[in-house]
């Protein structure tokens, strides 16, 4: 995922940290370790350890890894090859490369 945010507005949970509450990131939040909560974000990159669970709302979201309950996606939501998602998806554009799954309900928006 490309982008143009000043990395100073960014957040990057690693492997092997565990983050529980509500997050407001005005940049980028990159997952890599567990966060349980709520998270609003420009922009959510799942990393392939990456585990987030609760209410997800971003312009973008990228996973590789596992996301659940309620992910709102106002642009792209992109679903890479070992990424899951399960749970309710609102999104604009979807993309899911092979070997990505979901398992719930899907909501376009405009």
């Amino acid at each position: 995922m490309s982008s143009s945010i000043d990395s100073s507005n960014n957040l990057l949970i690693n492997e092997g940290v565990r983050l529980f509450g509500v997050l407001r990131v005005p940049g980028k939040a990159t997952i890599n370790g567990f966060f349980e909560g709520e998270l609003y974000a420009e922009q959510v990159e799942v990393g392939p350890t990456g585990h987030l669970s609760g209410v997800t709302t971003a312009k973008d979201i990228e996973i590789s890894g596992q996301i659940f309950k309620t992910i709102n996606c106002s642009n792209l939501c992109s679903i890479l090859a070992g990424g899951s998602l399960f749970g309710a998806l609102s999104y604009k554009e979807l993309r899911i490369e092979k070997g990505g799954s979901i398992e719930g309900t899907l909501q376009k928006v405009s």
